[in-house]
């Protein structure tokens, strides 16, 4: 395997042994051809097979600014590979990954020997959100439970949905917190699209205020932080006893 680290790129390859058709692109993520893509994108491809230890010599993924190869990373699961870029991508520009399948070899080898397949390689673009300089704060647009909302279920996930797209690694469990009183709430923070999901560790008290805060440690993909904390709060519904007759 090529030094990745001095060309700002990253690859992987699989084993030997499989025919060319049997390996291919069945989508991308972002899809080919999308524009406005959020700069802390991490490109996906699903494959028609899953990744498995015993094909680590026989596919070689990259992306691509213009000649420049992008630096990252590789995580597979299932049949789907991610590329996660080292940092994010620059504003309004074009990306071009690119998938190879099979091993090169010389040109004089017999059709169809599996020491010498080089497959199609498969190729998609997307266009980062750019333009203009982005300045404009990001805020929170609404709240699940609704500010001051009564008899909310102890099984809910509090979620949070922002006015435009957000750098994913600022949505996390420091910059999204769950209070009852003083005592911050167990939990876990996922992010997608533009709502973060604050998921506790166990079900909420029955009958209890609870009060949910987003930080300034929030950030949009440009950089910005929301202008001030963001604090609402809603009060849980009261245990139900039942009566055994």
């Amino acid at each position: 395997m090529s030094d990745t680290s001095e060309e700002h790129s990253w690859s992987f390859t699989t084993g030997k042994g499989l025919h060319n058709n049997a390996f291919s692109v069945v989508s991308a993520t972002p899809l080919n051809g999308t524009n406005g893509v959020a700069v802390d994108v991490k490109p996906s491809v699903t494959l028609s097979l899953e990744m498995t230890s015993a094909l680590t010599q026989l596919v070689s993924v990259s992306l691509w600014q213009g000649t420049t190869l992008v630096k990252g990373t590789v995580s597979s699961s299932g049949k789907t590979v991610t590329f996660i870029p080292t940092t994010n991508l620059t504003a309004n520009a074009e990306y071009i990954g690119n998938v190879v399948f099979g091993t090169k070899g010389s040109n004089d080898e017999k059709e169809g020997d599996d020491d010498n397949k080089y497959a199609e390689i498969f190729t998609w673009n997307i266009t980062t959100v750019g333009g203009d300089a982005d300045d404009t704060a990001p805020s929170v647009l609404s709240v699940t439970p609704a500010n001051n909302a009564t008899e909310v279920a102890s099984s809910i996930h509090p979620a949070v949905t922002f006015s435009e797209a957000m750098t994913a690694s600022t949505i996390n469990t420091t910059t999204f917190t769950l209070k009852q009183g003083t005592t911050t709430v167990a939990r876990t923070v996922a992010y997608s699209g533009t709502t973060a999901t604050f998921t506790p560790s166990s079900a909420l008290a029955a009958n209890t205020v609870y009060t949910g805060t987003i930080t300034t440690g929030a950030k949009d993909t440009a950089g910005n932080a929301i202008v001030s904390s963001y604090t609402w709060s809603f009060t849980t519904a009261a245990a139900t006893v039942s009566f055994s007759t």
